[in-house]
């Protein structure tokens, strides 16, 4: 994992232009391998936000945006924490600490047991 500080990085392209941070993820379709990240902030000081890094870390993990300002995955500087809550802690010892083998996000157990595609997804949060 990479963090920069690049405020012309193509991956703001697809976001509001308030967007201060984003996460580019290489992640193999096979397993959901996360081969590589990368945090990109257009400032220094927006990296320095309270929450922030954090924030772009969750989704290095892999974790999508909350809808609940208690999260640290609400996506504004609204949010009313710094760390990740328990729902999220929770679901990150789900993802990590209980997925079985050969699960790739969303866990459907349809894809046990099928061969990997050896296509390499580029994901932006």
């Amino acid at each position: 994992m990479t963090i920069v500080i690049d405020p012309s990085n193509p991956g703001f392209a697809p976001f509001p232009t308030d967007v201060i941070g984003v996460t580019l993820s290489q992640v193999a379709d096979a397993d959901a391998h996360i081969l590589s990240s990368q945090i990109v902030f257009k400032t220094e000081a927006d990296r320095r936000l309270p929450g922030s890094l954090a924030h772009e870390f969750g989704h290095v993990l892999g974790l999508s945006h909350s809808p609940r300002p208690q999260d640290l995955m609400f996506p504004t500087t609204a949010r009313t924490t710094l760390t990740f809550s328990a729902d999220e802690r929770v679901l990150l010892t789900m993802m990590y600490a209980h997925r079985r083998p050969g699960q790739v996000a969303p866990d459907n157990d349809q894809a046990l047991g099928q061969a990997g595609t050896g296509v390499i997804r580029l994901i932006a949060n």
